[in-house]
């Protein structure tokens, strides 16, 4: 009895990777950023107007609902502090999420997808304000940070995934720098970013 139980079990493991469903596609989206300040900066600075657009390609793979999804992204972020302050940053965008996906047909189903993201930066790095010293760079961006996706979306016909998801960073998306005549350091203060990001995928 006991040896049929576990051969059983061993076909079902070896029946899984045959049943598991694999796609690929191309996604684009619209994000509204959330700068997150501290210290004497928030008294500086009102974030406003923060948006962004990011394009890529998208890899999934799941078994009996349970999967998950690759992406790679190019990303731009237009982040505003005050009237006049505001500026472009490019970054190259991973995020690697857990999807769990319940539906009755291939018509239509819902899913809820979490996991980290990762991104590069590949633009130009320094944020001039006008708000201080002409020629004195406020910010800097980090050359990488680190966060984390919660979502839920819709899957329709098999190939047009629509979705939603907030991006919460985990470090430091850029620090301060020194500049004249003030006692800010770029120690002592967090700048982070986090982001609304709505997205439709086109599967193949």
């Amino acid at each position: 009895m006991k040896r049929s139980l576990f051969i059983l079990i061993a076909a079902c493991m070896l029946a899984l990777p045959s049943r598991a469903d694999s796609e690929f596609g191309i996604v684009a989206g619209a994000s509204l950023n959330s700068p997150s300040l501290d210290g004497k900066l928030t008294a500086r600075f009102t974030p406003d107007n923060c948006y962004g657009w990011y394009a890529g390609a998208k890899f999934g793979m799941g078994v009996l609902g349970l999967g998950f999804d690759v992406s790679a992204l190019y990303c731009q972020r237009r982040l505003n502090l005050n009237e006049g302050d505001d500026q472009t940053f490019r970054s190259v965008e991973l995020p690697v999420n857990l999807k769990v996906t319940a539906g009755v047909n291939h018509i239509a189903s819902i899913f809820i997808a979490t996991g980290p993201q990762f991104g590069f930066n590949v633009g130009d790095r320094n944020w001039k304000t006008n708000s201080f010293e002409v020629g004195r760079s406020t910010f800097r961006a980090k050359n990488a940070n680190v966060s984390w996706n919660v979502g839920c979306g819709v899957k329709l016909i098999s190939h047009f995934e629509l979705g939603i998801s907030y991006n919460i960073a985990l470090t430091n998306y850029a620090k301060v720098r020194e500049w004249a005549g003030d006692d800010l350091t770029a120690d002592n203060y967090e700048f982070r970013t986090n982001t609304l990001q709505v997205q439709l995928a086109i599967l193949f």
